[in-house]
């Protein structure tokens, strides 16, 4: 087994050499780019640099790929390639219908759902809802640990409230990693009576080495951006530990193997769903006030970082003149002379910070009343339907 676990190293790091992972890189960065230009049009400034947002993906990613493999080793996950022929298709329709249903969850499940009942097609069960949940345990570490970095400050409609202050969060990580390729149907007699355990021992398995890309999105007005991602996490490593016991029993048990894959599914979209339910439901943290603008975010190094602004301060004047809107305080801006004050008012007490130097920008994602950024909370967008609205404009035109 020692010695099996150092080739899996040892190939993790050729993996790691080479070219598709510079490829798998290149569309982090794609995704990063993107991001940028987001966060330039709304804020009007970048939370984090792409160079330092890739290192830190990139250094997250391998770590915890780490994990990942020796559990495949550990637990014997064997994979067969045939089991991908009709999961890898069926996720590419689910991701037309709902972007959130590319996830592996849900072609995974349903295959082996259609595969219990019919016996087509002739796949591993329990190795493929193991892989299910290895992937969202190496999800779950990897949200808890980087998930609620370089956040980027919103403004979200709200049913009661109107506008309320939020958070998006947006991560994307390269996952390389090991995996036991089943490559003959010959039986191997030097296997031990337990190991693989999640695999057949009909087959005969190789080391080979894969390249996944995992994304984290959310977004949220009801809690602190680092708490969120640690809920989101803790949640989606109870999920992973579940469904990878529920393989392990499914080897022994057959029914397990639709419980597991039912549970899959259904457990995946619950914890959706229940996300979406709490943000809809509960008070969000940060409401625009009636009078003055409540600060969001402080850019770091900037003149509100060094005045000391912090997150739910509330802004009611700068340098004299009283401000609701961002078009104030661009006004107030102007009207300094060689300086710049700013009028806090936090638990009813009016303070006063101090900037020693005139200045255009302040530095700070504010909201209001008048806020004109808006976002809708959802998780349904779907490129189908974009797909058609876009055909039936082009026929009315027409």
């Amino acid at each position: 087994m020692m010695g099996l676990m150092g080739s899996a190293l040892k190939n993790l790091f050729w993996v790691i050499c080479s070219p598709l992972f510079l490829v798998v890189l290149i569309l982090l960065y794609i995704q990063y780019r993107r991001l940028r230009k987001m966060e330039m049009k709304t804020l009007g400034y970048t939370t984090n640099s792409i160079k330092n947002k890739m290192i830190k993906s990139s250094i997250y990613g391998i770590g915890v790929s780490l994990i990942g493999t020796i559990l495949i080793i550990l637990l014997g996950i064997g994979v067969n390639i045939k089991d991908f022929y009709f999961v890898l298709p069926l996720a590419l329709i689910l991701l037309l219908i709902n972007i959130r249903y590319m996830c592996f969850s849900y072609g995974g499940s349903i295959i082996s759902i259609i595969s219990f009942f019919t016996g087509f097609p002739k796949i591993n069960i329990s190795s493929l809802i193991a892989i299910i949940g290895l992937l969202h345990l190496i999800e779950s570490i990897l949200i808890y640990l980087d998930g609620s970095n370089d956040h980027m400050p919103m403004v979200m409609e709200n049913d009661k409230y109107e506008l309320v202050g939020a958070f998006s969060m947006q991560r994307f990580w390269p996952i390389p990693f090991i995996i036991l390729l089943g490559v003959s149907t010959s039986y191997n007699n030097n296997m031990s009576s337990w190991w693989p355990l999640l695999a057949s021992k009909n087959y005969m398995y190789e080391l080979a080495g894969a390249i996944a890309a995992l994304g984290y999105g959310d977004m949220t007005c009801i809690y602190e951006p680092k708490v969120k991602s640690k809920i989101i996490a803790k949640r989606l490593f109870l999920y992973s530990i579940t469904t990878i016991i529920l393989s392990v029993i499914s080897m022994k048990v057959i029914i397990f193997k639709l419980i597991g894959a039912v549970f899959c599914i259904t457990c995946h979209e619950y914890l959706i769903k229940m996300s979406l339910k709490e943000e809809k439901e509960k008070t969000p943290i940060y409401i625009p006030p009636k009078e003055g603008v409540l600060v969001l975010e402080v850019m770091e190094k900037s003149p509100a970082h060094y005045m000391g602004l912090k997150r739910g301060d509330k802004i009611v004047a700068v340098n004299g003149y009283r401000v609701n809107s961002e078009g104030d305080i661009r006004y107030g801006l102007n009207m300094g002379s060689g300086e710049c004050n700013i009028h806090i008012l936090k638990d009813s007490r009016l303070s006063m910070r101090n900037y020693k130097k005139s200045i255009d920008r302040l530095g700070a994602f504010v909201i209001s009343k008048d806020s004109k950024v808006v976002l809708q909370l959802s998780n349904n967008f779907s490129i189908l339907k974009k797909i058609v609205n876009k055909f039936k404009k082009r026929k009315h035109a027409i």
